[in-house]
């Protein structure tokens, strides 16, 4: 998913229009989880780390503390500071994909992670339009 690829741009707006929209029924939360993959894999930390800040912030506290759960302790991440999620969640998609990966596949983590992938494809179209 990083960087832009104008092959992409059609699923990319699709992703931008459900993330305004609030409506995910037409994304599959398998391929989002695999574009989310392939992001925390190659975008810059710093990029990573800023669209994660903006997604644990308005990620409900319950939402944030199940997460932190799933991750492994040495991230050491602390659910009530976004900040933290942030560091921590994108460390770990670095370190140890095989986490980040299952912890997609949580039943109640996919919306999340949809919902992830597609604030990551509005911030690439904005980034692409400036």
């Amino acid at each position: 998913m990083w960087p832009f690829d104008s092959n992409k741009q059609q699923m990319y707006q699709q992703y931008t229009q459900a993330y305004n929209t609030g409506d995910y029924s037409n994304i599959d939360p398998n391929h989002a989880a695999g574009q989310l993959q392939a992001f925390m894999q190659s975008a810059p930390p710093e990029v990573q780390q800023q669209i994660f800040m903006e997604h644990f912030n308005q990620m409900p506290p319950d939402q944030r503390a199940l997460l932190a759960q799933q991750m492994p302790p040495e991230y050491g991440v602390n659910p009530n500071d976004p900040s933290s999620m942030a560091r921590g969640f994108q460390r770990m998609g670095q370190e140890r994909p095989d986490v980040s990966k299952r912890i997609f596949a949580h039943p109640v983590l996919v919306a999340g992670a949809v919902g992830l992938t597609a604030l990551v494809a509005k911030r690439m179209l904005e980034h692409r339009d400036r």
